[in-house]
């Protein structure tokens, strides 16, 4: 069957899925049917009595008969039918059950087929003799030959064997069981059937051997309801366990009637047995269409809390007729088997509870190692990084933290190293993301064969990883560039059927705590900033950098604008150094009008923070290629204010602030925020206003090419007067062209 079990739904959804079931297994649900039918005719046949008793006696036990043949020949047909489960083995077996299970349902067959031979007999001697069935008799050697029969075909169900400390378990609880029945059945049934009649020894014997049979049935289905679920099916379980449940109450029935001397044919109890025995022969398609597709439910076929119950179920009953035995006076020897039994039964309770707790104890230390793997499963999931086996963000904050308290105590520097692959979004674009995890990969084995002891490498995310290294101050940072790529110089990505190897190269940002900066947090967004000028083209060692470290460590607060700063270069990734450009270019203006050192410094600050009121304007815009509308371009006109207002906010900048704010107003007062005209706009403005102008004509962006420099050098001439301070257009128009020139001359005596 295709569904061994059903899961608790709503009524609307069982009822469905009960739907479902039958149309997938009809020829189960014909057997039912027939069953079902047969068996209410019987019922109506004796409740009516159609032709008087002796019809009804043995229309009763000509259905006995023909049931029992018709539930054996359901068996053994499914022995031989043709499995449509199994058709992918026809060309071996004809598609018929394995050999395991066809003897199961022959047994189970002959269980059956024994019966009704019995029961044949009996009916030979009651309708065609017209006298009693005498005792014993062949009709006896059916009746009890079909419970070895069926018991060895409930024995041969399983498919899997039982974990060792399991089977004991189920013994023990098999044992409590049996005791219990048996105690029961000796006070009413199996000793009164002992020790009362007039029968030979042997016909007594016969005659217990009935309700031990149904004894021994019952307690081998117990065996069977602990297997797991792929080994038996809890359809074949339902239907054995409610078979059996018919026949022993059939059984228990008949041999209290025989013992009163009350039993006559044709009563409604008869109709248990042929039912029973149908509903055992029911359970043969089940068993036949069961194959195991590789799957496994571990799962018992019932529940753990029911099973560990059964064995209880029948204490109460033994202690009510303790009491009733003590209370009054019966048969001595009868008493003395309910005696017995009692203790038997709390001996075996006793060991059962043993086993049960010594089994408790070993699943609850083999629970506690299981979830202690899991613990330490999950503290390396929660602190490695999944992909490359390294630490991951979190934890890199976690030993941040460690470690720059520790440089603190000891005062003892603490280097942070930021480091990115170059083009990595290629990989994934161009081979796809397992290349790029494979490169990932690569690239963290040959970071950490680097690493010195102590030092602490973790994936910081994507294709960006970070590096603690305690000890190392600012004179050791400038060569750990170069010797990360030396290790990553033994490495290349060769793509899928390419001979050809594609390099990897990185781009490190560094910063120093507590040289470079006041907390471990500002030391990390400096080497995340000259992470990005790195990745941008620029070094860390030119003059820009330089100026940004001196400012660092001279200026607090100084680190969280250059932050902002970088940020705006990232969200407008197109003009990349342009800081850096205005700052050159300014200085360069500051150096033809000979200012002093400190002016210098002043504009070189400037300069550098110019634009750090972009960061309120939205990326849309900063990257909008082509024209922008008048509603944008009113945004974009807020942005040396709103510079001023950050620059303003931090301690000692006040220098900059008139630079940073009016860098974008004009000679002839057409440019804002506030339309100065002529040099009303501070000195400082005016000339970062040249450079500014002159780096964003020489920038490529995606939707043009910057200029050529003289083109641009033509258009601040131009622009003399108008636009610009014609003094300083003058003077950097000349100064540039002067550069130019020394440099072509360098480069023809350099070719002489």
């Amino acid at each position: 069957m295709k569904n061994d079990s059903l899961p608790q739904s709503s009524a609307s959804d069982f009822l469905s899925r009960a739907a479902c079931w039958a149309r997938s297994d009809r020829e189960f649900c014909r057997q039912l049917l027939t069953i079902l039918v047969l068996n209410s005719l019987l019922v109506l046949w004796l409740i009516i009595k159609p032709g008087g008793s002796k019809v009804t006696n043995e229309v009763d036990n000509l259905s006995e008969c023909g049931f029992s043949f018709l539930g054996g020949w359901w068996c053994f047909a499914a022995a031989l039918a043709k499995n449509p489960a199994n058709a992918g083995r026809q060309e071996k077996d004809g598609g018929r059950p394995d050999r395991h299970t066809r003897m199961t349902l022959s047994l189970l067959g002959l269980g059956l087929s024994a019966y009704a031979v019995g029961q044949t007999i009996w009916s030979y001697y009651a309708i065609v003799l017209h006298q009693a069935t005498p005792f014993p008799s062949w009709a006896d050697a059916g009746y009890l030959s079909a419970y070895p029969l069926l018991l060895l075909s409930i024995l041969r169900l399983p498919t899997q064997r039982l974990p060792p400390a399991l089977r004991w378990r189920v013994i023990l609880d098999s044992l409590v069981t049996l005791t219990a029945l048996v105690t029961l059945s000796w006070y009413f049934v199996l000793g009164p059937t002992v020790q009362q009649g007039t029968e030979s020894l042997f016909a007594k014997l016969l005659g217990a051997a009935y309700p031990l049979g149904d004894l021994v049935l019952l307690v081998s289905l117990l065996l069977v309801m602990a297997q797991r679920r792929d080994s038996v099916p809890r359809s074949v379980v339902a239907v054995l366990s409610l078979g059996l449940i018919c026949v022993i109450l059939a059984d228990t029935v008949f041999a209290y009637q025989t013992l009163k001397g009350t039993y006559v044919s044709g009563r409604l109890t008869d109709v248990a047995w042929p039912l029973g025995y149908l509903l055992i022969s029911l359970a043969a398609g089940p068993v036949r269409r069961r194959v195991n597709a590789g799957g496994s439910d571990a799962r018992p076929v019932i529940p753990l809390l029911w099973r560990s119950l059964l064995p209880y179920v029948l204490m109460p009953a033994i202690g009510t007729l303790l009491v009733y035995t003590r209370l009054h006076s019966g048969d001595e020897s009868l008493e003395v088997g309910v005696y017995a039994g009692a203790a038997l039964l709390v001996v075996l309770v006793i060991l059962r509870q043993a086993v049960a707790i010594q089994r408790l104890i070993a699943d609850l230390r083999e629970r506690i190692a299981e979830m202690e793997e899991a613990r330490h499963h999950l503290i390396a999931l929660a602190e490695q990084d999944g992909l490359t086996g390294l630490l991951n963000h979190r934890v890199f904050h976690k030993r941040l933290e460690e470690e720059a308290d520790r440089a603190g105590r000891m005062g003892e520097p603490l280097t942070i190293a930021l480091i990115d692959l170059d083009n990595f979004k290629f990989f994934n674009d161009a081979y796809g993301h397992l290349a790029g995890d494979d490169v990932l990969r690569q690239v963290a084995s040959a970071l950490l064969s680097c690493c010195r002891a102590g030092d602490t490498l973790a994936r910081f995310g994507g294709d960006e990883f970070a590096l603690l290294m305690p000890g190392m101050g600012r004179e050791e940072v400038g060569g750990l560039a170069a010797r990360l790529q030396e290790c990553m110089d033994a490495l290349a990505y060769f793509p899928p059927g390419q001979d050809v190897a594609i390099p990897l190269r990185l781009s490190v940002g560094t910063a120093v705590f507590p040289e470079e900066g006041a907390g471990r947090l500002d030391t990390l967004a400096l080497a995340d900033t000259r992470l990005y000028r790195s990745k941008t083209g620029g070094g860390e060692d030119d003059a820009a950098q330089r100026l940004r470290g001196s400012l660092t460590l001279s200026l607090q607060g100084f680190s969280m604008l250059d932050a902002l700063v970088a940020a705006v270069d990232n969200k407008d990734r197109y003009t990349g150094k342009h800081s850096e450009d205005v700052m050159a270019f300014s200085l360069q203006i500051a150096d033809a009008l000979g200012m002093a050192e400190e002016t210098r410094h002043t504009v070189a600050v400037a300069a550098l923070l110019h634009d750090v009121g972009k960061i309120g304007v939205p990326d849309a815009i900063l990257r909008k290629p082509g024209r922008l509308t008048d509603e944008e371009y009113a945004i974009v006109r807020h942005h040396p204010t709103m510079g001023a207002i950050l620059v303003g906010a931090v301690p000692g900048f006040e220098d900059v602030l008139d630079a940073v704010r009016h860098h974008h107003e004009r000679w002839d007062s057409g440019g804002y925020p506030f339309g100065l005209r002529g040099e009303e706009t501070p000195l400082i403005a005016r000339l970062m206003a040249v450079a500014d102008a002159f780096s964003a004509m020489t920038t490529d962006r995606p939707y043009r090419k910057g200029m050529a420099e003289q083109h641009a050098l033509a258009e601040i001439e131009r622009g003399a007067g108008s636009q610009f301070d014609p003094a300083l257009a003058r003077l950097f128009v000349a100064a540039r062209r002067a550069a130019d020139q020394v440099e072509v001359a360098g480069d023809l005596q350099m070719a002489a």
